[in-house]
């Protein structure tokens, strides 16, 4: 049904297609590998008679990522992420609000499947179905410390020799900042991480507990900062962090981590090195108790 679907001019029976749609049965639970086998050509079936009916893809959609997120296969959970990319690219306006349930893919317990997300998202970035808009990008940085090498890899080469040279090289340095307080998941100040997210999608996406991930990913990001690039980033820092911390925007208490990170004796040097400052110049600041 879904090969017939996808050729000019066909137009499927509607008995058959509500074949299809009984055929899918949303998982909840362990499936057996034939079952698996089954709902993986249904899943795929259905996608591709959606590509080619635009009512009933709008009907399938929330099915589609009720099965992304409950589904205990990763087979599924694959097939869920090519259809969802597939529907992207021909109703972007349909799938691009549901983008932040497609990258918690990039936090998935299966290694193929976060390859997987990574891969199809950087193609929807690179083609302009998606754009770096609400938490994205920042969900697309902890993919740069991926424990898998592999991925790790990819995440680098795509963000830092395609998307981030094909925004003018200008991403890495405009969320630099921003960067320190949602990977810290620091929801106190007025402006920065403030995007709408489930606490799963926090938790799943914080590096809270893991400096040495922060700093690595803060590393990154400004060495792809040319040098008024990296003045503006101290320079931000100073007013955004100092300067909130000073005026009492920012409680000193509850923003330790974010502090640490920009200029504790440990993590200076990753800022200053890259800014081109002696760290050995800098006063320490004090710990907070």
């Amino acid at each position: 049904a879904g090969a017939l679907a996808m050729v000019p001019g066909v137009s499927l029976p509607t008995r058959l297609v509500n074949s299809v749609q009984a055929l899918f049965e949303p998982s909840g639970s362990e499936m057996t590998p034939p079952e698996q086998l089954l709902q993986g050509h249904v899943i795929g079936a259905l996608g591709k008679i959606c590509l080619s009916d635009a009512t009933l893809a709008k009907k399938s959609v929330n099915l589609f990522l009720r099965e992304l997120s409950c589904t205990p296969s990763p087979v599924l959970r694959n097939n869920v992420l090519v259809v969802l990319s597939d529907l992207c690219v021909r109703y972007t306006s349909l799938i691009d609000p549901h983008m932040p349930m497609v990258a918690m893919c990039l936090r998935d317990s299966n290694d193929v499947v976060r390859q997987h997300a990574l891969v199809l998202i950087t193609r929807l970035l690179c083609t302009d179905y998606v754009k770096w808009k609400g938490p994205l990008f920042f969900r697309y940085l902890v993919a740069l410390v991926d424990d898998s090498p592999i991925i790790r890899e990819q995440a680098r080469n795509c963000l830092l020799k395609v998307l981030h040279p094909k925004s003018g090289n200008h991403i890495c340095h405009a969320h630099l900042v921003e960067s320190l307080f949602v990977l810290n998941d620091y929801q106190d100040h007025s402006v920065y991480n403030k995007f709408p997210a489930t606490e799963e999608e926090r938790a799943r996406f914080s590096l809270a507990e893991d400096q040495s991930k922060r700093r690595e990913v803060y590393a990154l990001l400004l060495g792809e900062c040319n040098d008024e690039q990296k003045f503006q980033t101290t320079s931000k820092l100073c007013e955004e962090v100092l300067g909130a911390v000073a005026d009492g925007a920012i409680p000193l208490e509850s923003a330790d981590a974010v502090l640490g990170d920009a200029l504790s004796e440990e993590d200076a040097p990753v800022f200053c090195e890259e800014a081109g400052i002696d760290p050995s110049t800098l006063t320490p600041w004090p710990k907070t108790k």
